[in-house]
């Protein structure tokens, strides 16, 4: 019976192993994005020096990201404050990444100006979603730097990134929407470990909540105090920059290397963080998982 018992879950497990494949054959990270309809998505896979990255969120982003135009983002002194066309990480052919030197606050903005102003587009507020969003990004931090919360990506509204030390927060992921409410993660998920993180938040605008993610996993929720995310208070900001915050002050640039910034103009859940995930990490170490996971099956049913 037992011998039965341990044939059967191994058989459980190779199914499960062979579901997970079947998903993830053809829908490697890049694929498995487009498929989500972002409305904003900067993969930075462009090869060697070069100034800007394109908007990758297509047509679907064009008509919901607030302005109607595609968001390339050009780089500020491309070559001193970012080094493109650096080695990524995620599952997708010909990945590339952008490091980002955290020595000004310019590093890269949105728009055609590289001052981070959208010219025409000044009067329509971009990436705002008081209703709920979510946002991920792919980052490997580069030492500690500063204690005043690096960011990772910011609207003119809202900023995602982390704190390495702030208060009673030690790094801790951190989502602010301006005005009105300061977002922490749990202690210690997003450590300066010298590798690759998968870093998320989704903001609940009904109930002004943010739960937020690493690599796949739940990394804590807070409730806000002062709820809501107010409208835009100055159209000649409304912009959108990686790096940094749409009106920096020094303290708050991002050192590191960072690809796939993603925006959404909707809640996303845990399982959709997990499977962005799954399909960012190469195979071998997603069938790893699976197969831990088979293994404690197969002990648990001999107990």
């Amino acid at each position: 019976m037992r011998k039965t018992t341990t044939i059967a879950a191994v058989a459980a497990v190779l199914v499960l192993a062979g579901w997970q494949r079947a998903v993830l054959a053809g829908m490697d990270y890049p694929a498995f994005i487009a498929s989500t309809n972002p409305v904003g998505w900067w993969g930075m896979n462009e090869a060697g020096a070069v100034t800007a990255t394109a908007d990758l969120s297509g047509t679907y982003g064009l008509a919901h990201n607030g302005v109607g135009v595609a968001m390339d983002m050009t780089y500020n002194a491309p070559g001193i404050t970012t080094t493109t066309g650096v080695a990524g990480f995620v599952n997708g052919p010909g990945n590339k990444a952008t490091y980002f030197a955290g020595n000004n606050p310019y590093s890269v903005s949105a728009g055609a100006t590289t001052n981070g102003v959208m010219d025409s587009n000044t009067s329509h507020p971009v990436y705002h979603y008081p209703s709920g969003f979510s946002c991920e990004a792919w980052i490997k931090r580069d030492g500690v730097t500063r204690i005043n919360g690096p960011t990772v990506m910011a609207g003119r509204e809202w900023a995602f990134g982390f704190v390495e030390e702030s208060g009673s927060y030690t790094d801790a992921l951190h989502f602010i929407t301006f005005t009105k409410q300061d977002y922490f993660s749990a202690n210690g998920v997003i450590p300066d470990d010298g590798q690759w993180h998968q870093i998320g938040v989704s903001w609940d605008g009904a109930t002004s909540t943010a739960s937020f993610f690493v690599d796949g996993v739940g990394a804590g929720t807070q409730i806000a105090s002062t709820p809501g995310m107010r409208n835009a208070t100055d159209p000649s900001f409304n912009t959108f920059n990686l790096g940094r915050r749409v009106i920096s002050t020094t303290g708050q640039e991002f050192r590191g290397w960072l690809d796939e910034a993603v925006v959404w103009d909707r809640q996303r859940t845990a399982a959709d963080f997990t499977a962005s995930y799954a399909a960012a990490v190469p195979e071998p170490a997603t069938l790893s998982l699976l197969t831990l996971g088979g293994l404690a099956v197969i002990r648990k049913r001999r107990k």
